[in-house]
This record gives C-alpha cells, sequence and structure tokens, in this order.
C-alpha cells in the first residue's frame, strides 16, 4: 500500500487470530482502515510514515454488519450494509458524532449483504439483498434500476474503471454486467470432474484479469475483448488480502501468510509462520 512503499501493520500475534476474523478489512487512500465483526466497527487510523496501525474509533450499531467500503474521493465517508435492510452512510472524521449516520437510504426489502462504492463514481452505489440488485445514487437519494434474480446473490464487486460489476448467482455463476445498460456481458461457469465447481468468491486484477476463488483452486481469467480462462492453480487458505498498488496478493491459512503476484500462483514471494514470532509480526498488505 502507499505510492512505493510496503504497508506494514505491526499486530501482536495473540490477537491475530482475532484480527483476521473481522470480515473484511477494507483500507482506504492510505488514511483509513476500517474492519467490522457483528454488529461493532473498528475503525484504525493509517500512519504515512511507517504504516503503522492505530485504533482510532470502536462502535456498534443497532443491528448486525454485513459489508462496508469507503467513499473512494472522501475516505473519511463510510458506507454500511445493514441486517436490517438499511444503507448507512457515516462521517469517522467527526470526532464527537462519528457514529451517528449522515444519510440513510432504505428500499431494500431484506438484509442488505453488500454494498460498494463506485471507483470512479462515488456517488453511485451498487448493493444487494436476498434477489434484488439496485444502483443508487446517493446525490439524489433514488435507485436508478432494479435487477431481479430467482437465486440468491453471494457478492458483489465493482471493477477497476466502474463500469462493469460482478456477482455470484446460484453460488456456481459469476454473472459481469455493464452499467451503462445494464445488460449482461458475461457469464462464467467452470466444470471440474464433471461437476460445476461453486465460486466461492471472485476478484478483479487491473483492467483485463479476473480470479474466481473456488475449493482448492484459483483460476485468472483473461477479459479483454471476452472472457477466456488462463490458468487454474491448486492452493487452499482461509482468507485473502490484495493491495492493487503493489499488486501483490496475500493468502491466509491458520499461522501462515503466503505472497503472491496474482498473476502467477506457481512461486511464493515470501512465506510468513506467524508461530516464529512470538512478540510480533510485520504484516504486509
Amino acid at each position: 500500500m502507499g505510492n512505493n512503499n510496503e504497508y506494514n501493520a505491526t499486530i501482536s500475534n495473540e490477537n491475530f487470530t482475532e484480527f483476521c476474523e473481522l470480515n473484511p478489512i477494507i483500507k482506504s487512500n492510505n488514511k483509513y482502515l476500517g474492519a467490522f465483526y457483528k454488529n461493532m466497527f473498528k475503525i484504525y487510523n493509517i500512519n504515512p510514515q511507517d504504516f503503522s496501525l492505530t485504533l482510532d474509533k470502536s462502535f456498534r450499531c443497532n443491528t448486525n454488519i454485513n459489508y462496508l467500503d469507503f467513499n473512494p474521493d472522501y475516505p473519511e465517508i463510510l458506507m454500511s450494509a445493514l441486517d436490517d435492510g438499511d444503507i448507512k452512510l457515516y462521517n469517522i472524521s467527526d470526532q464527537i458524532n462519528y457514529n451517528k449516520e449522515i444519510s440513510i437510504f432504505r428500499g431494500h426489502s431484506s438484509s442488505v449483504k453488500f454494498a460498494s462504492f463506485n471507483p470512479e463514481q462515488s456517488n453511485i452505489v451498487v448493493s444487494s439483498d436476498n434477489n434484488c440488485i439496485k444502483l443508487w445514487d446517493i446525490s439524489q437519494y433514488s435507485h436508478e434500476f432494479n435487477i431481479v434474480h430467482k437465486n440468491n446473490i453471494d457478492n458483489l464487486k465493482w471493477n477497476y474503471s466502474g463500469d462493469k460489476y460482478g456477482y455470484i448467482n446460484k453460488g456456481y455463476e459469476l454473472i459481469i454486467n455493464r452499467t451503462e445498460n445494464n445488460i449482461d456481458l458475461f457469464t462464467i461457469k467452470y466444470k471440474y470432474k464433471d461437476n460445476y465447481s461453486y465460486i466461492k468468491d471472485f476478484l478483479f486484477i487491473g483492467y483485463h484479469r479476473l480470479l474466481t476463488f473456488h475449493d482448492e483452486f484459483i483460476n485468472i481469467w483473461d477479459m479483454t475483448n471476452t472472457i477466456k480462462p488462463i490458468n487454474s492453480y491448486s492452493i487452499e487458505f482461509f482468507k485473502y488480502l490484495y493491495d492493487k498498488d503493489l499488486n501483490y496478493f496475500y493468502t491466509i491459512k491458520r499461522n501462515k501468510i503466503d505472497i503472491y503476484k496474482p498473476t502467477d500462483f506457481t512461486n511464493k514471494i515470501q512465506e510468513l509462520d506467524l508461530a516464529n514470532f512470538p512478540n510480533s509480526i510485520n504484516l504486509i498488505f
């Protein structure tokens, strides 16, 4: 993380498991790192000199948090997707009212599982509940369109340029949609041993690469003109982190962190064994 630096976070080894269970961990513009667990937010300040973390604020919502994101233009604006169907915005730079919402968006019929700012148009938010995707214009407090599905939507993410987003539908297909005219561009299904493989998660890498995560392997896809597979790697992990500035991919499994380039999972750049760090570790995001 950073313009040309690593992002080093010193975390005591005994608290590492608890820290990783704060799901997901999201960083924003070298200023804040936000995390949540159940109905609690934790906001960390990032020191621009040594990229260390300092816990700044901690507060609870009246319902469980399902997802959070930071506004790419105004990193002090935090968005939460909540179990009660609301999307709420907070100004975490406000030292007095940081835990009071500054905006609330309602319109989902059930729990909002995902919500994300568009990386190029920060006033646009995409969100989902059990069977509906909404595209919101938060400057107008209105949603522009709905996409209704028969099955649950398990994940939802923008691409780098903000003109497409992807979502997992049925658990076994990944759909890439163009925002401008609301049409499906690609549908990805991966057959493994005569059966379609369950897609646990996915990640846009750069403008033309896509990773899909399955039970015991990762697939890399090319999205230049159409969608086509590039390679498949057998790899098992509990969590992952991606630093798009350094283009490093980190897998976390039990007491180990492995570091890769996201285009080649055959060679580890570095391996950290947390059991060898009894006092503290430098965790590179």
